[in-house]
């Protein structure tokens, strides 16, 4: 029995776990109306490119005519992750990358973490680690209720020595880090929500320090485009905000520097076959 186009409309939200109401909302329309479609209903023909971008098919896939499908892996977990609302969307993805870690760590599947996400609901549990470090690729995870996260990155053809700055830079760059109320400074900025930030005065009663000192600190995160400086117009002229850059570096750096302060860490699995050094000149994917 071929599906009319409610029954489509249905199938779709079903498949990927969306309620009426949360169709509703998306379409701004009553739940009685997506009811209605499902019941026999058609829906209003400027609703319709919307249904289709909502659901990521094609208008003429709505009324049953027939549509190629992807055949790319990649296209049907971004079609699928598309699909789903925001909470398991996340899991999903999360999931995805527990499954990619076991793949590339060629973890045998008896060894695997049979219910990964039973696991991660555990109130209290420890923290466990996943890390693979091979020639060719190197990523790690971390499984727990409230804390986890999955990194993943191929072995560049020139090696990570040639691909890393200089190792001057980053001692360098520790030792600027480690200025008196310089890191202090980066996580009262962290802590300040996006799209506002902290004048000179407002860092200085913060940290407790001078307002001429704060002032020198930030110039000198400004120069490194760690922090970026904003006119704020004020009826008496302009004056300078600074917010943290929008450079992806902070937070990653503390979620790998905390893996040298916490303690009490158990290892899920540590798959090691590599060779190389891990700061090779050269990789070889021979």
């Amino acid at each position: 029995m071929e599906l009319t186009l409610g029954g489509r409309i249905q199938t779709l939200r079903k498949q990927r776990g969306i309620t009426q109401e949360e169709l509703s909302k998306a379409m701004q329309v009553s739940t009685q109306a997506v009811s209605k479609w499902e019941c026999g209903g058609t829906p209003d023909a400027m609703l319709l490119p919307r249904l289709a971008d909502y659901f990521n098919v094609s208008i003429d896939y709505l009324f049953g005519r027939e549509e190629q499908a992807p055949e790319r892996l990649s296209d049907l977990v971004f079609q699928k992750l598309k699909g789903l609302e925001r909470s398991k969307q996340l899991e999903l993805a999360f999931e995805i990358c527990y499954m990619m870690e076991n793949a590339i760590g060629k973890i045998p599947h008896h060894e695997a973490l049979p219910d990964q996400e039973s696991f991660m609901m555990q109130e209290g549990a420890e923290p466990l680690l996943y890390q693979v470090l091979y020639d060719d690729v190197y990523s790690c995870m971390r499984l727990n209720e409230e804390f986890h996260y999955f990194l993943y990155v191929p072995q560049p053809s020139c090696g990570f020595l040639h691909a890393l700055p200089a190792q001057e830079e980053f001692e360098e760059l520790l030792a600027f880090l480690n200025k008196p109320h310089c890191f202090a400074m980066l996580f009262q900025l962290s802590k300040c929500p996006q799209g506002r930030g902290f004048q000179v005065e407002g860092l200085a009663k913060k940290l407790h320090i001078e307002g001429s000192d704060a002032a020198k600190i930030l110039q000198d995160l400004k120069k490194r485009q760690i922090v970026t400086e904003i006119q704020l117009e004020k009826e008496n002229g302009v004056e300078p905000i600074y917010v943290l850059s929008e450079k992806p570096g902070f937070l990653p750096m503390l979620l790998f520097m905390a893996a040298y302060i916490q303690s009490g860490v158990i290892y899920g699995y540590f798959a090691m076959d590599r060779e190389l050094p891990i700061l090779d000149e050269e990789a070889s994917h021979e």
